[in-house]
């Protein structure tokens, strides 16, 4: 895990837009992410033109995930993001969060122009799948990776009918974790593809 003295250098040089820091990986800084030290990431980002590559930590809550909003729908650099979630209890408060906070980054990234990889390990994604309409009209996605350990079906259908709809995706990287359940729902939406 990364100090709190790097944390600051790194704030302080995406703040500064330096085209060195290209990439942001939150996870790096584990515990270090409070609210505060979110938000001192998210002014860093406000002007930042440099950052392509970003990896947003299973340690942020509802509301950090909020904070990068804006980053997320205008950022006129990032084209690779990553998206960690914890591996899921029982807990109905913990689901909640997590889908919460995938609809949330969901709804951002769709506005995005220019991402072309998204990656995605362990992320819960609700009933109301946001991730099929996304995949449904991104017109720049080229790679896609998905690795979970656990699905519902209705999820899988999402994800197959996202995937029939969608024209950019030339690369997809699917990993299951135990078991294969409803796999034949994503292999469905492939059939069709155009350029998979």
């Amino acid at each position: 895990m990364k100090t709190k003295e790097e944390f600051t250098a790194a704030c302080q040089a995406l703040g500064k837009n330096d085209p060195r820091h290209t990439r942001l990986n939150l996870v790096e800084y584990g515990s270090l992410l409070d609210r505060k030290r979110v938000q001192q990431v998210v002014q860093a980002l406000e002007k930042n033109t440099f950052v392509e590559d970003l990896t947003l930590s299973e340690d942020l809550c509802v509301h950090s995930t909020l904070q990068f909003n804006h980053f997320l729908k205008t950022s006129p650099s990032l084209r690779h993001l990553k998206m960690r979630g914890k591996k899921q209890g029982t807990k109905k408060e913990e689901l909640k969060e997590s889908i919460m906070k995938s609809s949330i980054v969901f709804e951002s990234i769709s506005r995005s122009s220019l991402l072309v990889k998204l990656s995605l390990q362990d992320v819960v994604l609700g009933e109301d799948c946001p991730l099929e309409g996304f995949l449904s009209s991104t017109l720049t996605l080229l790679e896609f990776s998905y690795s979970y350990s656990t699905m519902t079906h209705q999820v899988a259908q999402a994800i197959g009918s996202g995937l029939a709809k969608n024209k950019s995706l030339v690369k997809l990287v699917w990993c299951v974790h135990e078991g294969v359940e409803f796999l034949e729902q994503i292999l469905f939406g492939l059939f069709d593809h155009t350029s998979l």
